[in-house]
């Protein structure tokens, strides 16, 4: 029992560092090598902001999609829920996304894909910390790809 609960804070913690960090740097990273007009948001408010590097307007990769992909294949994994709820979870997920106009299809796309490889890390370092450790590297790799 005090296994599956670290083990459900870890994939938690994982899901906020993806959402609030990781997610943040590949934005930055895209917006600076593939411009602002091919990664900003299909939301209103985003068409009228002239203002560059307004995090809230860019939308690529989907962190909703992303995250959600990285739970849910985790969760899936370690025998938490079963495949087809994994699915439709990720669907549901997405679909909100596009249909609400935060994001465009690519760009969820995109989430799951990053989503699924990350979770691929994870499940193949067993949630260790050297599969955190590849992760911030990757993060790391970003960053100074991004703002040097």
């Amino acid at each position: 029992m005090k296994l599956n609960i670290l083990l459900i804070i870890a994939i938690l913690l994982t899901a906020f560092y993806h959402k609030l960090i990781q997610n943040n740097l590949e934005k930055n990273f895209f917006e600076k090598y593939f411009g602002y007009d091919n990664v900003k948001r299909p939301l209103k408010k985003c068409k009228i902001y002239e203002k560059k590097n307004n995090l809230s307007c860019l939308g690529f990769p989907s962190g909703h999609a992303e995250t959600i992909t990285i739970v849910c294949c985790l969760l899936y994994y370690y025998k938490f829920i079963q495949l087809w709820l994994c699915f439709i979870l990720i669907v549901i997920f997405s679909l909100e996304r596009i249909t609400s106009k935060a994001h465009t299809l690519k760009q969820v796309f995109i989430g799951i894909l990053f989503g699924y490889l990350y979770s691929n890390i994870y499940i193949h370092f067993n949630l260790s910390i050297y599969s955190f450790l590849i992760v911030i590297c990757i993060g790391i790799i970003l960053y100074f790809l991004t703002f040097t």
